[in-house]
């Protein structure tokens, strides 16, 4: 895992977090996930370090959490602590609370994406533009579905080839933090032996190409830290924070 804020920006607004035996829930095996703080918004890197903490706060050992593992819950659990989550971050934002900054530009914004493995299953929340990918026998698999205007455009059929070119590419339609009710999109995958899941911000999707972003994996698999993927992609020409993480899965 690895974070950057390239070459290009003041300041790296993404975060990232890991959580693992022993300081995890009893039933958890692992959790990770990748958030990427609203440019354009006052304290993204507030927004997306909260977003970070108050999510692996929820399965760290050393608390109760609310979440209900059992298969037929753990969905709806999920949506309901990234929905209060935004609210939190929301609160914060609009109160100024905890931090010295311009009373009049407040509210801050991030988007989230997480992973949380149960047994054999993997499940993802997530709200914005962050991606997670399942990696198996060599091809590259996007889980989840972007937030953008974009995607939304592309999904409904709506759009066409200008449309690529008018649009513009970082308009997203909902994040944690805005003064708007999120809708938290849930998927659980089955992960094989050999199997990798990959959660990284737009800093890399939105700079390569699958067939690039498989490639350059493959070419730093013994990396664990994916720094090298990171200054890859920064060759490769991003300009945005990036950050990268991947879990691995090599036997149940």
């Amino acid at each position: 895992m690895w974070t950057e804020k390239g070459p290009f920006r003041d300041k790296n607004e993404d975060s990232m977090g890991f959580l693992e035996h022993p300081d995890i829930r009893e039933g958890i095996r692992g959790v990770c996930l990748v958030a990427d703080g609203l440019g354009g918004h006052e304290m993204g890197e507030v927004a997306s370090s909260m977003a970070v903490d108050l999510f692996r706060r929820e399965f760290s050992r050393n608390t109760q959490g609310n979440i209900n593992l059992h298969k037929t819950r753990i969905g709806d659990n999920l949506k309901d602590l990234v929905a209060n989550i935004s609210e939190e971050i929301h609160r914060v934002g609009t109160t100024g609370e905890s931090m010295h900054r311009d009373p009049f530009r407040s509210g801050m914004a991030t988007t989230l994406t997480a992973a949380v493995v149960v047994e054999d299953i993997v499940y993802v929340v997530h709200v914005g533009d962050t991606r997670a990918y399942l990696i198996r026998k060599g091809n590259l698999l996007q889980i989840t579905e972007d937030d953008t205007l974009i995607a939304e455009r592309a999904s409904s059929g709506e759009v066409t080839e200008r449309d690529f070119i008018d649009i513009d590419r970082n308009i997203i339609t909902q994040a944690l933090g805005l003064d708007m009710v999120v809708n938290p999109h849930v998927y659980s995958v089955a992960v094989q032996e050999g199997d990798q899941v990959l959660l990284c911000s737009d800093g890399l999707h939105g700079y390569l190409p699958d067939q690039c972003i498989i490639h350059l994996l493959d070419a730093y698999s013994g990396d664990p830290d994916m720094s090298s993927v990171v200054h890859q992609a920064i060759k490769y020409g991003s300009r945005d924070n990036i950050t990268v993480v991947l879990l691995s899965f090599s036997g149940n």
